[in-house]
């Protein structure tokens, strides 16, 4: 059967209408039918019918309707009429709080942007899929409402005991605080604020689950910063006889607020070898050293006994030490706190000799900043990351920190 190209430009022509016919239908539908249980709500929440009048200690009076736009998934945006209360608040069973999206709409919306979409994508998004404006101001209402989860998580009560605990910064910019202007920050594209994180690598049964447990938005990575972060998670639950190791970069204020916090020789403390690593290339005098410098220091760094670490490095000391000799005083500066990990068993030396755990968590949430740039003010700044971190914590194993907050389980 053939059809000319009029029959079949009349078919399209009366599909859109029937579509747009049946759009525009289950849109009044939707209207009427949320009106109709708001209605019964204020009654409910009056006591009594429209024009009833009935004697009552505590007398409750309508006051008349506002309009708000609440985007559904069904009928996209619709707007409906919200019954007011004189004298008291009214707030609906059936509508969320801010009377803008359905809940799993606003879900699926929050995890949208946590995964590094701007309020500008998500609006295109909603008018591409719904045809209809959705306004910024709406979105950050929306993800305002986030501040409760973020309390929640930063207070919480820490139970669980961790095998290894890694520790490190994350610069980021806030527009709402001062700039510094030291040349390290001009490098760094003039990061003004930095996130003070404690991750944790736990076991349960043959799973492995990785958590960054709190974290801190300070104006540097100092001393001060660490002890108050490591100080609330102590209170919180987090004591020395939960933690068996604790990996940083070598940084000295995190070693100094472990000792503030915990007390001396408490905790044991594996400094990163990447990073030692990376320090020793950084002072080569000829670039073509470069490749076969790493191998061998890095063999020295792969010894499975501290005896056989030392023996590696005379070895490798001797035979760089006339070419790179500021690589190799770097190299053979002792430091016992790079040596700890032969404290424990060999099979897990490899999870604990570099901070590159934590790395793998800052790679992601870098990400999905990366359309923000700068955020507006540390409330902003906390809401992001937290719910960044909610995901990346979940997806690692970690149960949800609250239980309308779930992205994988």
């Amino acid at each position: 059967m053939h059809f000319s190209q009029e029959q079949i430009r009349k078919v399209i022509v009366n599909n859109q209408y029937l579509n747009s016919f049946i759009k525009d239908g289950v849109k009044e539908f939707m209207k009427s039918f949320l009106e109709t249980i708001l209605q019964e709500e204020i009654k409910i929440f009056i006591g009594r019918d429209k024009y009833e009048r009935k004697k009552s200690a505590v007398l409750r009076y309508r006051n008349g309707t506002r309009q708000r736009n609440y985007l559904t998934l069904q009928a996209g945006m619709l707007k409906l009429s919200i019954p007011r209360c004189r004298g008291y608040h009214f707030s609906s069973v059936l509508l969320n709080k801010r009377s803008i999206t359905q809940r799993d709409l606003e879900e699926v919306i929050i995890q949208i942007w946590s995964e590094g979409s701007s309020y500008r994508d998500l609006q295109n998004l909603i008018k591409k899929i719904y045809g209809e404006y959705f306004c910024l101001k709406k979105f950050h209402t929306m993800i305002k409402s986030l501040d409760e989860y973020v309390d929640h998580y930063h207070n919480r009560e820490i139970k669980n005991e961790y095998d290894c605990i890694f520790i490190d910064g994350l610069e980021i910019s806030i527009k709402g605080l001062p700039k510094k202007y030291h040349k390290e920050y001009y490098r760094a594209k003039r990061k003004n604020a930095v996130k003070l994180a404690v991750l944790g690598q736990r076991r349960e049964g043959p799973k492995i689950i990785k958590e960054i447990i709190d974290y801190k938005i300070a104006l540097s990575e100092d001393e001060f910063g660490y002890t108050e972060l490591l100080r609330s998670l102590k209170n919180r639950g987090l004591t020395s006889d939960k933690i068996k190791i604790v990996i940083h970069d070598g940084e000295a204020s995190i070693s100094k607020a472990l000792k503030n916090v915990y007390g001396k020789d408490k905790i044991q403390e594996q400094r990163c070898m990447i990073h030692r690593l990376r320090n020793i290339l950084g002072c080569l005098r000829n670039k073509q050293n470069k490749e076969q410098i790493n191998k061998d220091v890095w063999a020295v760094y792969s010894s499975n006994t501290k005896e056989e670490f030392y023996r590696n490095q005379l070895i490798i000391f001797d035979k760089w030490k006339f070419k790179e000799p500021e690589a190799m005083e770097i190299f053979n500066k002792k430091d016992e706190k790079l040596l700890t990990k032969y404290n424990f068993e060999i099979h897990i030396h490899k999870s604990i000799h570099s901070n590159n755990t934590i790395e793998r968590y800052f790679r992601e949430i870098r990400r999905r900043i990366k359309a923000i740039g700068a955020f507006e003010n540390i409330q902003s700044a906390d809401r992001l990351l937290f719910l960044i971190i909610e995901y990346l914590n979940q997806r690692r194993g970690s149960i949800p920190t609250n239980s309308n907050l779930k992205f994988t389980h």
